[in-house]
């Protein structure tokens, strides 16, 4: 697991935990930050990559990864 990774569950953990709160705009804090953090971890991981990928193959600059770096 990444650090990342950690930081993202961590935080949006954090958020989730405000649902057991007894204040109802704490409450709807708490799910909707939990839900967002959550999503933007599923965009960083997935389509920030393809997005790289696509913006380098345009500019005509391939790299290939050959013994663990680039070339």
């Amino acid at each position: 697991m990444t650090r990342i990774h950690t930081f993202y569950k961590s935080t949006s953990a954090a958020f989730f935990a405000l649902t057991i709160s007894s204040l109802g705009l704490l409450v709807e804090l708490g799910i909707t930050m939990g839900i967002d953090i959550l999503t933007i971890m599923l965009a960083v991981f997935f389509i920030l990559p393809s997005i790289l990928y696509l913006w380098v193959n345009k500019q005509g600059k391939t790299k290939t990864v050959k013994n663990g770096s680039l070339r």
